[in-house]
């Protein structure tokens, strides 16, 4: 029978240490609100270094599921992050996938300049392909709105300039309904700021 307890005891545990995870964290301003789970992906931006023009020129991207939060620092499970430096006009970037599932990367809150957010990892991956299908949309859409002043022929002018009008309007909804989230930390009026209580 105490063997018993002593498993449910642990699986109780188990239970609620699990669901506890991300029930009261999210990421805020005062005004609006983004709560957070295990799965949520983040892509979080770190400007070490700016020029006079207030262009990065020594940063850092940081990608990857959070692991925990605490009052000074986030630390992430981490799936990839990338550096970009200009040193001399000469651009360097370095890229970093991670192989090990366990590793992870701590970075100071006070450090954080912008955050985008996603469900998940899924979620990611399906933005970045929507993004490139709006992209060419755009590009498609406007070329055609453009082409379609040169064109004599009235019907095929209105055919034409139709088909760009959709094309933009369809790459904008792609746009807007991406699913990610692009927080400021470091925003003057109503800046992000993650919530833990």
């Amino acid at each position: 029978m105490l063997i018993y307890l002593k498993k449910l005891f642990f699986f109780a545990l188990f239970i609620i240490g699990f669901n506890s995870f991300g029930q009261n964290n999210k990421l805020t301003n005062g005004r609006f609100e983004v709560k957070l789970t295990k799965d949520s992906f983040l892509d979080v931006q770190k400007t070490n270094k700016v020029d006079e023009k207030g262009r990065c020129i020594d940063c850092m991207s940081i990608k990857g599921t959070i692991k925990s939060i605490a009052k000074d620092s986030l630390t992430l499970n981490l799936d990839s992050y990338c550096t970009y430096k200009k040193i001399n006009g000469k651009k360097i970037n370095t890229n970093y996938q991670s192989e090990n599932e366990r590793e992870t990367y701590t970075i100071g809150l006070n450090d954080i300049n912008f955050v985008t957010s996603y469900r998940n990892k899924k979620a990611k991956k399906r933005t970045d392909v929507t993004d490139k299908i709006s992209g060419i949309l755009t590009i498609t859409g406007v070329t055609a709105l453009i082409g379609s002043l040169f064109i004599s022929n009235s019907k095929t002018r209105s055919t034409i300039r139709g088909a760009g009008y959709y094309q933009s309007v369809i790459a904008l909804g792609l746009t807007f309904g991406s699913g990610a989230r692009y927080h400021n930390f470091k925003k003057k009026k109503r800046p992000w700021a993650f919530e833990n209580n």
